[in-house]
């Protein structure tokens, strides 16, 4: 190139000024001060680097399809940062992407191996749950952009209501019922129902039916079926998923002195 060019390209450098639409910090540099970039109408632009407002920060979780309908934006979340082990943070709800994660080759090859397809949910962290860990010494930004992280989000709450532990609720088939019949393909269906088993005044196990709601990690809100202060059976869970039958004589131990006889007996 003569030097008129160079010259001029060297104007012309001078009086271009790249700026940032945000105010934040580098997490990514990959372009250096000599190195050659692209910017043309006809070629995407080369990526100099990346800034993150570091003043919000949000956690994108994935959610599977059988899932995503339940969720809605400004949806109270609960978040685990796996660098904070036992701390829980607060986090809305303020993006449900409407594609499958990753793209169409994904979706295309989930479809053939007939795995679930996942959608991108993204949760913003509320400031406040986290104000006790934003200190001087971490910059008051105790999060960095790429931790791993999980989100519980809390699509429908209740309270003052009656529930027992998951493990309790167990599904039998209705040996009552008969079925119903296909026409089109013959085949029969025999209605699946919800029980729990409830200790009577002969300390026995009585199948009882009931009907569910909500639940959550740990407890499962029950409708109808049980009254207050029944006893509820609600270990080991083999045992009342297979084992335990209507009417069979049970005792009634601690959750301690159950789990103390199971290790002595794998002992």
């Amino acid at each position: 190139m003569p030097q008129a060019g160079i010259n001029e390209t060297k104007e012309t450098v001078k009086n271009i000024n790249i700026y940032s639409p945000i105010n934040g910090i580098v997490t990514g540099l990959y372009i250096r001060k000599g190195e050659k970039v692209v910017g043309t109408s006809q070629m995407m632009g080369t990526e100099l680097m990346r800034i993150a407002d570091m003043s919000q920060m949000k956690v994108d979780v994935n959610v599977n399809e059988n899932e995503i309908q339940k969720i809605n934006i400004n949806d109270t979340t609960i978040v685990q940062v796996e660098a904070y082990r036992g701390a829980r943070f607060k986090g809305i709800v303020t993006r449900i992407s409407q594609s499958n994660a990753g793209g169409g080759l994904p979706q295309s090859i989930a479809s053939m191996t007939d795995q679930m397809t996942n959608y991108t949910v993204s949760v913003l962290l509320l400031k406040e749950s986290y104000a006790t860990i934003s200190t001087p010494e971490n910059k008051y930004m105790p999060f960095r952009s790429g931790m791993s992280a999980s989100a519980d989000i809390q699509t429908n709450t209740a309270t003052q209501v009656l529930s027992v532990p998951i493990n309790a609720v167990t599904t039998r088939e209705d040996e009552d019922s008969t079925g119903t019949a296909s026409l089109e393909n013959n085949n029969t269906e025999t209605p699946v129902k919800e029980y729990v088993f409830v200790v009577n005044n002969q300390q026995k196990a009585m199948l009882t039916e009931v009907k569910t709601g909500i639940q959550d990690n740990e407890h499962i809100q029950i409708l109808s079926g049980l009254q207050e202060k029944q006893q509820v059976i609600v270990a080991p869970y083999s045992a009342i998923a297979r084992t335990l039958k209507n009417d069979m004589k049970v005792k009634l131990v601690t959750k301690k002195e159950l789990y103390q006889q199971k290790k002595q007996s794998k002992d």
